[in-house]
């Protein structure tokens, strides 16, 4: 033990030989110490050729940082750090050793379930990769540190205060187990999210865990076998996404890929549509009858396929030629989309139907009105909460392409347009 400028003990790293006599020698002050740093918790490679250890010494990336250094014929070469994909800008600390591929070490500010967690890093063509970090029940939202592996590498032992006090505990390496290795990324984007929290839910006897995507992405979990998960990624600005998985298909591991949709707040002023719209004429008559009558109003969409930004389009929702009737290939889209709705309470949404340019301006009001009404009917129906689901019509106002008044259009080119999406209004405050 030393002390620094400030009087703050540092500790140092020491070496010690057993003499001929069975007796250990002095120890001997590691060269590349320094009394004014910190130097702690020395792992050896299983070649004894390799010390790892952790120090607060210059060049690092943060506070406590891993660093490595190599013996050889007795002399101590130059202490290398192990870089910032396994470094960060708090503490990295008690580096074990599992063998020349794999290291593992707790830290506080890679993502965590809270205090020091334990992650393991894995070293591909002489590089230390990104952190995996070590699910529940190794990890807990106390300090739990320095994971050590037996010979066989079967179970090892680790220390944790989850109960208040430092002990050890020992763990075993169940091969009744099926790894998971997931990647969860932003839909539209296709990159990796990072600090997302996945909830594993063993859907037979209820217990969970949680683990936290990496800066990749990427996270790993052992699930038992034969048995039923649920996945429930969330993060913070995009919609949570469940997955089903189960472990039954004897394939070992399982690769999955989560996708989330971002959240985007769409104030709505109410100045387009209603949900009470006008009435006149009925759906087949006169001059302002339906999606056949004439009509007068004014087309307020850009009628050039633009999609407003924050509109939630929903995939094959289409409705017939002036009917509000649920068709039949709308309701898997409906039933994914109550699925989003359920998963989201904490959101409002807006559901926004539409019609094609035919018949009047006010009919249209009150067609898409209807349309928007049944679809939110149904969603209910499915579970949602009506306190979270508003309707309404938006008629001809807002056309995907160039099919408005006096253009001639196929029928499919004004199914386009006859459409139901979503938008999120509001989010409630916790």
């Amino acid at each position: 033990m030393a002390g620094n400028d400030q009087r703050v003990s540092t500790t140092q790293l020491y070496t010690s030989k057993m003499g001929a006599d069975g007796k250990w020698e002095k120890p001997t002050l590691v060269p590349f110490c320094d009394s004014k740093f910190m130097f702690a918790h020395p792992a050896f490679s299983p070649d004894g050729k390799t010390l790892y250890f952790a120090s607060d010494m210059p060049g690092g990336f943060g506070e406590m940082d891993i660093w490595e250094a190599q013996l050889a014929d007795n002399s101590w070469g130059t202490p290398k750090n192990l870089g910032g994909d396994v470094n960060s800008k708090g503490n990295e600390v008690f580096p074990t050793v599992k063998d020349e591929y794999n290291i593992f070490f707790s830290s506080d500010a890679h993502e965590s379930l809270g205090g020091l967690d334990i992650l393991q890093s894995t070293r591909k063509n002489g590089v230390w990769e990104n952190p995996v970090h070590i699910s529940y029940p190794i990890n807990t939202s106390t300090d739990d540190f320095g994971m050590v592996w037996n010979a066989d590498g079967k179970g090892g032992y680790f220390t944790s205060d989850r109960y208040g006090t430092d002990k050890i505990y020992s763990f075993a390496f169940d091969d009744t187990r099926v790894t998971l290795n997931g990647l969860v990324t932003g839909k539209d984007s296709m990159l990796p999210l990072g600090g997302v929290r996945v909830t594993i839910k063993n859907l037979t006897d209820g217990t969970e865990q949680m683990v936290i995507t990496d800066g990749d992405g990427k996270f790993s979990a052992e699930l038992i076998k034969g048995k039923d998960y649920q996945m429930i990624a969330d993060l913070e600005g995009y919609f949570k996404q469940t997955e089903g998985i189960n472990t039954r298909t004897g394939e070992n591991p399982i690769n999955k890929v989560i996708e989330m949709s971002e959240v985007y707040i769409t104030e709505n002023n109410g100045e387009k549509g209603g949900e009470n719209g006008g009435n006149k004429g009925g759906e087949n008559g006169g001059n302002n009858g339906g999606e056949n009558g004439n009509n007068n109003g004014e087309n307020k969409g850009d009628g050039k396929g633009k999609k407003y930004f924050g509109i939630y389009d929903i995939s094959d929702i289409h409705w017939d030629y002036n009917k509000w009737d649920i068709r039949q290939d709308a309701l898997p889209y409906l039933d994914n989309l109550a699925k989003v709705f359920r998963e989201n309470p904490e959101l409002k949404f807006e559901l926004r139907s539409h019609t094609d340019c035919r018949g009047s301006f006010e009919y249209n009001d009150d067609l898409s009105s209807k349309r928007a009404k049944a679809a939110v009917e149904y969603l209910v129906k499915k579970g949602v909460p009506r306190s979270i689901i508003v309707s309404k019509g938006y008629g001809e106002r807002e056309l995907l392409n160039e099919c408005s008044d006096g253009v001639f259009c196929n029928e499919e080119l004004h199914e386009e347009n006859r459409r139901t999406e979503f938008i999120v209004t509001c989010k409630k405050k916790p």
